[in-house]
């Protein structure tokens, strides 16, 4: 998303702001709601629909579960960052 956008009209800078959430869920239902409406294709509404469910269903689990583990969202590394790369058994061994 853009930091900031002008309006045409009146030339007046708006700052734009993350929403509170999951940006690709909000996107993905925004995009069932156009297949619906603009195609009525509701296959592809109700596929979309679901992938959105799932998705943000996978987000709020992973958000609390760092929470209950005490990690602050600035603080979240994965694994291998915070011990340096962590590598499998050679597969020419």
């Amino acid at each position: 998303m853009p930091d900031q956008t002008t309006c045409s009209a009146c030339g007046q800078t708006t700052y734009l702001m993350q929403p509170l959430g999951n940006l690709a869920t909000m996107l993905i239902m925004e995009r069932a709601k156009l297949e619906l409406e603009r195609n009525h294709d509701v296959t592809m509404t109700i596929l979309l629909s679901a992938m959105a469910v799932e998705a943000q269903m996978s987000w709020l689990y992973l958000k609390w579960r760092a929470i209950d583990d005490g990690v602050l969202p600035s603080e979240e590394t994965l694994p291998t960052e915070r011990n340096g790369r962590q590598r499998g058994p050679r597969c020419d061994q």
